[in-house]
């Protein structure tokens, strides 16, 4: 957190960083996110009830969301002369999460001592922890990869593109086999109801 380019730098020369600490924060990203909505002020929670909370829909946002990124950066990250590999992007994009898992849960549970007339407070503290951890994105395309600013900025506009093609591929997909099933059972209904 404190010298985050540096960090970078050696996670991608293989001195610091472990793919098994990456995943442990993931797990802790994604439990974070988890608790927080159960524990947020119901003033700013999202849902009214705790028992309306989806949980299944977030854990699949969260862990596709994450997934998403990481395929998605290392693709453009290799066919754009990145020098990261599929294992730094995976560490550094764990270790670029660190402010929200460390931070979201304190402020979630502030959120239950304020009143609606300090959203400010609430807003502006979740705001700046997501502000901090995409800066630490950021930073963690440009050293991973060794871009300039520049390269940086298109690395992360594709990366962003290719994570909606990803979904719209996805989706597109799941409708089509959707119809295809729909019409294998009404193929096999026709053929139970003449024969």
């Amino acid at each position: 957190i404190k010298q985050p380019a540096d960090s970078f730098y050696y996670i991608k020369k293989n001195q610091r960083g472990s793919l098994m600490f990456a995943f442990i924060i993931y797990a802790w990203v994604v439990v974070t996110r988890i608790l927080a909505l159960y524990v947020t002020g119901f003033v700013f929670n999202p849902y009214p009830s705790p028992a309306w909370i989806p949980v299944e829909n977030e854990l699949v946002q969260i862990i596709l969301l994450l997934a998403l990124w990481n395929i998605a950066n290392y693709l453009v990250s290799t066919i754009s002369d990145g020098e990261g590999r599929l294992r730094h992007v995976v560490i550094g994009s764990a270790y670029s999460l660190f402010p929200y898992a460390l931070f979201t849960l304190p402020i979630a549970l502030l959120s239950n001592v304020l009143t609606l007339n300090e959203i400010f407070i609430y807003t502006f503290s979740m705001q700046l922890v997501l502000a901090w951890t995409g800066i630490m994105l950021v930073i963690m395309v440009k050293e991973v990869h060794n871009y300039s600013f520049s390269e940086t900025v298109r690395n992360l506009l594709a990366t962003l593109f290719t994570m909606a093609m990803f979904l719209l591929t996805g989706y597109i997909l799941y409708v089509l086999f959707n119809q295809l099933i729909e019409f294998i059972l009404a193929i096999v209904q026709e053929v139970g109801l003449r024969g």
